[in-house]
């Protein structure tokens, strides 16, 4: 399944938006509001590179497009996974039923280092927007086939 974010940049000033460590996702088992465990794996310890940064205009719209995939673990547990930013995102056990999931997008810096190959060097690049947006919740019915 494909999960798309979109961003509109409603300020006077261009602003990068970096999902290299700052999308963290919340689950929840609908029936009783108990949070689902999950882990994170980083698989990459290299620097983000410049085109890992999407720069929003003012006025413009940005989509982040994350592709999460459901697999079979065992019996009837199953888990979801997804990697962005050198991270490996895995959430399980989940069985069949409902869950409610949202992402948190949170960064607290308005710089950001990269590495840029072409001059072998780290550059600090300006202009990140910090703060914490939440999506709104979606439902995930896991059904038996």
């Amino acid at each position: 399944m494909e999960i798309v974010i979109r961003i509109i940049n409603n300020s006077d000033r261009p602003l990068y938006f970096s999902f290299y460590f700052a999308l963290f996702p919340e689950i929840f088992r609908a029936k009783d509001g108990a949070s689902v465990p999950f882990d994170i794996g980083w698989y990459s310890l290299a620097s983000p590179l410049k085109s890992d940064f999407i720069l929003a205009i003012p006025g413009e719209s940005i989509s982040f497009f994350l592709d999460a995939k459901i697999s079979w673990l065992c019996g009837k547990n199953y888990g979801l996974s997804t990697s962005f930013g050198g991270e490996r995102l895995l959430i399980q056990p989940l069985h069949s039923e409902r869950y409610k999931l949202r992402l948190i997008y949170e960064n607290q810096k308005d710089t950001a280092e990269c590495y840029d190959f072409l001059n072998k060097q780290t550059q600090v690049i300006e202009g990140f927007w910090a703060g914490q947006v939440l999506t709104p919740f979606v439902d995930i019915y896991l059904v038996p086939n």
